[in-house]
């Protein structure tokens, strides 16, 4: 929701630093080190070590910023670059739920099969409290409104591209280009991050998360069957404001 207003201040921040490591670094290297960073944050997280998992979240979102940034600092930037950077970010966002939920599942089991659920888990609130509060039913939750999320927009890209209506016809940097959503990538970085340092939160958070997930794929069918069938309005809704 905020990626567009927040783009000139991030390239702002990163292009010092990008601008003497373009030509000594490549990119692709610096996606893979946010890539590490990321399942760092993941396996941190499942062990454990909310400060850790913190930490390397931080590293993996600088790192993700700055291998674009270095890209276009060294006139390198490209289709596969922006390609394997969005596969390093789909791996690291799924990860990093899961090692978070991982990392409570134990305590919880320990807590509903000690008897801990209000009701007990036979009654109509104990199969509440347990669906609220069990890590599992969180991580099952926000997967799938990822995958119907990321079905929605990209297969939308792909339409938008093939009717000459995507990045390239807006000379947009970026690989692809898609219709705002309630959450983006910096509403992400904050909510991912609150998850982290929160693990007693945690799941309050990937529950909010789905629904906000899901309401950006919404709002991106919506937008098709608004849009689609117009071309210049397509072209004119999405043009860099």
């Amino acid at each position: 929701m905020f990626d567009h207003r927040l783009r000139p201040l991030k390239d702002l921040l990163l292009g010092p630093i990008a601008a003497p490591l373009a030509g000594r670094i490549g990119p692709t290297t610096i996606t893979a080190l946010s890539l590490l960073a990321g399942l760092g944050a993941a396996a941190a997280a499942w062990r454990g070590s909310a400060w850790l998992a913190l930490g390397l979240w931080i590293i993996n979102r600088l790192l993700d910023g700055l291998d674009g940034a270095v890209a276009r600092a060294g006139d390198g930037a490209t289709d596969l670059g922006g390609y394997l950077d969005l596969v390093a970010d789909f791996i690291v966002y799924a990860a990093l739920p899961f090692g978070v939920a991982f990392g409570l599942a134990p305590s919880i089991a320990a807590e509903f099969t000690g008897g801990g659920a209000a009701g007990g888990a036979g009654s109509v609130d104990g199969v509440i409290a347990i669906g609220a509060r069990d890590p599992r039913l969180a991580l099952a939750a926000l997967m799938a409104a990822f995958y119907v999320n990321a079905a929605a927009w990209l297969a939308l890209s792909s339409i938008l591209e093939k009717r000459s209506a995507g990045a390239s016809s807006h000379g947009r940097g970026t690989t692809i280009v898609m219709p705002a959503g309630v959450i983006g990538g910096a509403e992400t970085a904050v909510l991912y991050a609150l998850m982290l340092a929160l693990p007693g939160e945690s799941i309050g958070i990937m529950w909010l998360m789905a629904v906000l997930v899901a309401i950006s794929a919404m709002q991106r069918v919506i937008w098709a069957v608004r849009m689609l069938p117009e071309r210049s309005v397509v072209d004119a809704e999405l043009r860099p404001r």
